[in-house]
């Protein structure tokens, strides 16, 4: 019978975007005074759905791609910038069809990597039509400094995801990389099994969704991403709460995170953090 034991966050080794960020950052820590979260006895909500690598091989024999979400991270010069940003690359993704929402999330606690950005870092998500090509890379904007611009293929997803366009209040984001590139599929199979759907299930935490990079677009390489979605406003007490979840209550359905030969986790962190929804739009 396998030993069950309780999953702490490993640090994380060093990656192509984990280097960008550390390039951009200054001393000091990202965080938002909000009024307090309580916590709460989460539901039990099931998995969804789960796309392995060979079904979606099969769906798609005929050679098209499977994307589902455009990811960029930027930072920004200040609020011209990121105006700039909604009018030279949100607004016309919208507009041009194959774009089916647009949220933009701003970084409030940064967990991983542990030194804090000098600006203002922002996720923008952009849910794609089913098989809309992938979008074109994005063109240089004043004040805007990308990190990384990729597509994405959705490889599973557990709870209640909100539609396209229509975010909630704030998301706690996840890239990662299998340490080993010969435990892809351990790395993978625990987290979208197991630790994806155990995260989710924590307070105020409503649906969690991963996704496989497939085409990077600019930047820096961005490795797998996970989504979590949450129902509240963001308050450092939600990071709070996700621990005491993780550490402190016993839930016999969480699993160890697999470990390779030499005694290191299978999954390594790039970026993990908290973000603020700035806006939302449907298509």
């Amino acid at each position: 019978m396998m030993r069950l034991r309780t999953v702490v966050p490993r640090s994380p080794s060093p990656s192509a975007l984990a280097v960008v960020v550390a390039l951009a950052a200054a001393a000091g820590a990202v965080l938002d005074a909000r009024p307090a979260v309580q916590t709460e006895a989460p539901e039990r909500r099931y998995l969804i759905e789960r796309i392995d690598d060979a079904a979606v091989a099969q769906i798609h024999a005929d050679g098209s791609e499977t994307l589902d979400l455009l990811v960029e991270l930027f930072t920004t010069a200040g609020d011209a910038a990121l105006a700039r940003y909604r009018a030279q690359r949100a607004a016309p993704l919208l507009a041009g069809g194959g774009v089916a929402g647009s949220s933009l999330f701003e970084l409030r606690q940064q967990q991983e990597p542990a030194t804090a950005l000098d600006r203002p870092l922002y996720a923008g998500l952009y849910p794609l039509e089913r098989r809309a090509p992938a979008p074109a890379p994005p063109a240089a904007i004043d004040g805007i400094a990308l990190l990384g611009s990729a597509a994405y293929a959705r490889i599973g997803a557990y709870g209640e995801p909100a539609p396209a366009g229509a975010a909630r209040p704030s998301a706690m984001l996840v890239l990662s990389h299998p340490t080993d590139i010969g435990f892809d599929a351990e790395y993978n199979a625990w987290y979208t099994d197991n630790h994806m759907i155990d995260v989710a299930r924590s307070p105020h935490f409503r649906a969690a969704t991963r996704y496989a990079p497939r085409r990077q677009l600019a930047g820096a390489p961005l490795g797998y991403l996970c989504v979590y979605e949450i129902d509240a406003p963001y308050a450092p007490e939600l990071h709070r709460g996700l621990m005491h979840w993780l550490t402190e209550t016993p839930d016999d359905f969480r699993q160890p995170m697999p470990e390779t030969p030499s005694g290191e986790g299978v999954l390594t962190l790039d970026l993990w953090g908290y973000f603020a929804r700035i806006w939302s739009m449907a298509h």
